[in-house]
């Protein structure tokens, strides 16, 4: 299925859009849902959905025409110098061939130079493209793409309802935290301004369920489309309604793409989730105003270092590793244990995390409404090429693939350090991946590498327990760090944890980084070579 959009007369379409669309006092569902019907109809009529196919040779991104002009020049002279054998025709042809080959040369550069000098997202997005890393398609056999569609959504939806099938009806007494003293009950409104500067500095990403697809939106005029969108986010904020944009598009993506890996497992897969364009527009303007709460009311927790400004991965190894680091020169060992958790984002519990919002980030009133109305009642459905699976709804987790799904499972997870203090463990996390560190004495290892550890692991599932989130202790890492000195003092190799045997690794991997218990980081520096 296709649509021609390159061949859209811009100006007819930007003319229909702006005598057709229009934000009234209806309710912000209806102008919604006018929106995208009037858009959809627009569009369909401008660059109808064709079946088709296409045999594709991508050019590459400098060959313009300039450089195209350049080549024929020089395929004329070639032509004449061949027909001709002069010696000043094969001059002027040599003196073309090098002129293109310099001004390919040249343009190739700066087409590079330019994509490189972007955010560090880009950064990283565009040497994937350049080691050619893109990953390709890999899906499981299948009658047809619906039933594998559905196949899917049924194994997404299963396995999460398994997990929550697990917890205890009676959970442990968890520490609250104190309550703010300042409340957020409603939204400040956007402006047409903040509008383009999120537009412009996030882009355009359009899902399947847009009205419009994403190359058309680039080319359209914002200067129609923002004051549109204006007051699209502002009757949600002041409605504190999220209605027509709660669905979600799945398509599932292979983990890993080598032999080893079973591409008919459907365990091998992760859901990469795919929301409307305006939607993500309205939860950017959000999380402004959360985020502008949690600094006044100085709400963020101290351990987190994922999803807030200034923090990232590399600010957490930093500091993990520093820990550890100065620990060595003392001359004590370190125990990390490096925790991991299943499918966490998809097994919060959204009544808690209202609870949440309400009693200790002080949410109320429309803006709480508001939330409710993003959190509950969503639906997803899986996409596999052009079909479709039935759609099923999402009665647990966030959102995946949302702006505010991270900020708000920090949020979730925010007592989590106050429940381990009794165990004396420091914590970092980033997201749902957390570590934790005790530095001991050699003479004390017994009672650290079982006692502590099991007291600590004791905390941590009572704590998961209460808040839906289940910790696979089958791959959580554990690894003690020690300086060369106590190489062979420490005797211990393992544990035992909920009856299962976790032996401590040598090495392990850790946000990207593969941590040895000397910090020698050779074992990381050998993969990269």
């Amino acid at each position: 299925m296709f649509r021609d959009v390159k061949r859209v007369d811009m100006d007819s379409f930007m003319t229909e859009v702006k005598e057709r669309i229009e934000v009234t006092d209806a309710s912000y569902g209806d102008n919604m849902r006018k929106y995208n019907t009037m858009l959809k109809e627009i569009v369909e009529a401008q660059a109808p959905l064709k079946t088709i196919k296409v045999k594709t040779v991508k050019s590459s991104p400098w060959f313009d025409g300039e450089y195209k002009n350049l080549r024929k020049e020089r395929r004329r002279a070639e032509k004449k110098f061949r027909k001709t054998r002069a010696i000043e025709d094969k001059n002027a042809y040599i003196n073309l061939r090098k002129q293109t080959t310099q001004l390919a040369h040249n343009k190739k550069c700066k087409h590079y130079g330019d994509k490189l000098k972007g955010s560090n997202r880009m950064l990283f997005s565009n040497i994937k493209t350049l080691l050619d890393e893109e990953k390709e398609e890999v899906l499981p056999e299948a009658p047809s793409d619906k039933e594998l569609a559905d196949r899917f959504l049924d194994y997404f939806t299963e396995k999460i309802e398994k997990i929550r099938s697990t917890f205890p009806k009676e959970r442990a007494v968890t520490p609250k935290m104190p309550p703010p003293t300042g409340k957020l009950t409603e939204f400040d409104l956007t402006t047409e301004e903040e509008i383009r500067e999120i537009v412009t500095e996030y882009g355009i990403k359009c899902s399947p369920d847009d009205p419009i697809p994403a190359p058309l939106l680039k080319e359209a005029d914002l200067d129609v489309f923002v004051p549109i969108w204006t007051k699209l986010v502002n009757l949600s904020l002041a409605e504190g309604s999220m209605e027509c944009l709660k669905n979600g598009i799945l398509i599932p993506l292979i983990k890993a793409l080598d032999d080893s890996i079973d591409k008919e497992n459907n365990k091998n897969y992760r859901p990469v989730t795919n929301l409307q364009f305006i939607g993500k527009l309205i939860e950017r303007v959000v999380k402004k105003r959360l985020n502008k709460q949690m600094k006044n009311e100085k709400l963020d927790s101290d351990f987190e270092h994922g999803y807030k400004e200034g923090h990232s991965t590399e600010t957490l190894l930093v500091e993990a590793v520093n820990e550890l680091m100065i620990t060595c020169d003392k001359g004590l060992p370190s125990v990390v244990l490096l925790l991991d958790l299943s499918a966490a984002f998809d097994t919060v519990d959204q009544e808690k995390l209202l609870t949440i919002l309400k009693e200790e980030i002080g949410i109320e009133g429309t803006a709480l409404k508001w939330f409710s109305s993003f959190i509950t009642g969503r639906t997803q459905k899986v996409k596999i090429r052009n079909a479709y699976s039935e759609v099923g709804e999402l009665i647990y987790g966030e959102a995946q693939g949302s702006v505010l799904g991270p900020p708000l499972f920090n949020i979730y997870i925010r007592s989590l350090k106050k429940q381990i203090e009794p165990s004396n463990f420091s914590i970092y996390g980033f997201a749902d991946d957390h570590q934790l560190i005790k530095s001991f004495l050699p003479v004390l290892q017994l009672q650290v590498l079982d006692g502590d550890i099991n007291k600590c692991f004791v905390l941590i599932n009572d704590w998961m327990n209460s808040f839906f989130l289940r910790l696979n202790a089958s791959k959580t890492k554990i690894l003690i760090i020690n300086p060369p000195s106590l190489r062979n003092d420490i005797i211990i190799k393992g544990t035992f944890i909920d009856n299962t045997c976790i032996r401590f690794d040598k090495s392990a991997k850790n946000l990207g980084i593969t941590i040895d218990r000397e910090l020698t980081f050779k074992d990381h520096v050998d993969k990269i070579v």
